[in-house]
């Protein structure tokens, strides 16, 4: 019989989480995540395994979070979506982007399994917004002459934008132009 874990398992994720999300993988140590858990580094290998184990669990933690905050649909998944990436930059003052998109970003030029698992999260995202486009031409909501494929791209891309730019600055003017673009956009496609 294994010992009893004689800590909060979800508390400790959330700290390697926000480890991961705050240096990278790379630059995140186990010492790292020792210090920010409180717990000893055999007792989270035994509940999460190893350290690629562990940024898998964040990886997928965060995602399951982030997606889960937004629960309208069509369009107004869009609208939601793009508000709260603006506001969100727009208020933090030391933005850590979006933990997805750094982690694509740090293993890009290796192409490793780690890049790939963070791909498909960001592609799950970019699959989401293709739906909810889809979703609301279904509900004639909106009519586009462009696929659904292209515009959720384009969203994407400016997603990826938005957290970039959030790192660095909270600036108002910076993010003002791609929400009025993003806007302008979405109105075109609306009945």
């Amino acid at each position: 019989m294994g010992r009893k874990v004689e800590f909060d398992t979800d508390l400790a994720l959330e700290s390697i989480t926000h480890e991961f999300w705050k240096n990278g993988f790379h630059q995140t140590s186990m010492t790292n995540i020792e210090s920010a858990t409180g717990v000893k580094k055999a007792s989270l290998y035994g509940v999460f395994g190893d350290k690629a184990k562990m940024f898998e669990l964040s990886i997928e933690k965060y995602y399951l979070k982030s997606s889960s905050m937004n629960k309208s649909r069509g369009i107004d998944f869009i609208y939601a979506f793009f508000n709260r990436l603006i506001k969100d930059s727009k208020s933090s003052k030391s933005s850590k982007g979006c933990l997805i998109m750094n982690s694509v970003l740090e293993f890009s030029s290796q192409k490793c399994d780690k890049w790939q698992m963070c791909f498909e999260f960001l592609e799950k995202i970019r699959l989401r917004l293709k739906e909810e486009i889809e979703y609301s031409i279904m509900q004639k909501k909106i009519s586009c002459d462009t696929d659904s494929d292209s515009i959720s791209k384009w969203l994407l891309s400016q997603a990826f934008m938005i957290r970039e730019l959030s790192k660095f600055t909270n600036d108002k003017t910076y993010f003002g132009p791609i929400h009025i673009k993003i806007k302008e956009q979405l109105e075109k496609i609306k009945i």
